[in-house]
């Protein structure tokens, strides 16, 4: 699969404290550098051996550029009847500006889509305001209509993207289970590892982390075999990202460093047409533009990189023994610290305590067959 990121506008009617566009110009991407883009991408998509296309819209909010998306849409359908690629559209949305024409076209080209919400309404009040610094929540919670509409006409799950922040964190479990409570199937959940977290916040964090995991594992009523069983019963069970992607970096040891491969098989393009491997990526890895094209001979020597550079995770025992993909994640890495060799501190001690976790639930057995799952043995 070849993935590709738009950031198809600047403009957003939210002011979130932890934002991460820096200039939030009132502007969109222009049609002409869309255009490109695309090509590229679909140029890209056809090398693939599954000659699929996955497109991002991100913003800024993206729906309040919808016309633009429309006309994105239109364009790689037109264009994609003389290539014959499989095509999977996605977007993240803050919620706030669905409406019925928006949600009859998600539902009619099959526009996947998570909504940004952090949990319980004072958790997520606390950094995500509207201009005018009232909170978003209730405006959230109203539009999931739209969401249940989308659900229940194409079956796809509706994704939560929840951010756990130092102002929030001693919520996270009640915030986590609230977003199941709210009928969210599907919830992703990330640290925010931008901001300084310290000792006690740490201690806290770990604490609320495990009340979390046992209340996704004793809610399932299933075996060890958390994501194997979601994989089997796709539909009927909800799935927490952050448990399974966590599990996997346990188990699968085979994986290689790098393994994303950002840059070889995804594009991320700004709304001025700068081209980057991914949305994570500083301006050190800007791999070409959308007039000049992808600066190949730059983007092999990235995925070149088959180690880490840092003593402290080379004898670390979660890379030794796990591979740990915190290393591995290069230009996370670089947005986090200034340095692709070194990831955050929080990333760190988050992935050893999860592990340690995951050492005392699962035998070597069970450790075995998982790992035989994810290399697709079973």
């Amino acid at each position: 699969m070849y993935s590709l990121t738009l950031e198809i506008t600047k403009r957003c009617n939210l002011n979130c404290s932890y934002c991460y566009v820096e200039n939030k110009e009132k502007v969109n991407m222009k049609w002409k550098t869309a255009q490109l883009a695309i090509d590229i991408a679909m140029r890209e998509a056809i090398k693939q051996k599954d000659k699929t296309l996955s497109v991002y819209f991100i913003g800024g909010e993206p729906l309040l550029a919808f016309g633009l998306l429309k006309e994105i849409i239109f364009y790689i359908e037109k264009k994609n009847e003389q290539i014959g690629l499989n095509i999977f559209y996605s977007t993240t949305t803050n919620g706030t500006v669905f409406t019925t024409e928006i949600i009859e076209f998600m539902i009619e080209k099959r526009v996947r889509f998570k909504i940004s919400i952090d949990g319980l309404e004072d958790v997520h009040n606390e950094n995500r305001k509207f201009v005018n610094g009232v909170g978003s929540y209730s405006e959230v919670k109203e539009k999931l209509v739209y969401k249940e509409e989308f659900e229940k006409m194409t079956g796809i799950a509706v994704h939560a993207a929840q951010l756990i922040n130092t102002n929030t964190y001693t919520k996270f479990s009640a915030s986590f289970r609230h977003l199941h409570e709210l009928g969210f199937r599907y919830i992703e959940t990330e640290i925010n590892a931008y901001q300084k977290w310290n000792k006690e916040d740490k201690i806290c964090l770990f604490q609320q982390i495990d009340e979390a995991f046992e209340y996704y594992i004793s809610d399932r009523h299933l075996s060890p075999f958390l994501y194997i069983e979601t994989k089997r019963n796709r539909g009927q069970l909800w799935v927490w990202k952050f448990y399974n992607d966590m599990l996997e970096g346990f188990v699968a040891d085979y994986l290689p460093f790098f393994p994303c491969k950002a840059g070889l098989v995804s594009l991320f393009v700004t709304v001025k047409g700068e081209l980057y491997p991914c949305i994570e990526t500083g301006k050190k890895y800007m791999i070409g533009s959308v007039d000049k094209g992808l600066d190949a001979e730059y983007i092999r020597k990235i995925i070149k990189i088959e180690k880490t550079q840092n003593t402290r995770c080379l004898q670390c025992k979660e890379y030794k023994e796990n591979k740990c993909r915190i290393c591995s994640c290069l230009f996370g890495n670089y947005e986090n610290t200034g340095n692709c060799y070194i990831p955050s501190e929080i990333n760190c001690e988050l992935t050893r305590h999860v592990n340690n976790i995951f050492r005392e639930k699962y035998s070597e057995e069970q450790v075995a067959m998982l790992r035989k799952h994810y290399r697709r043995e079973l």
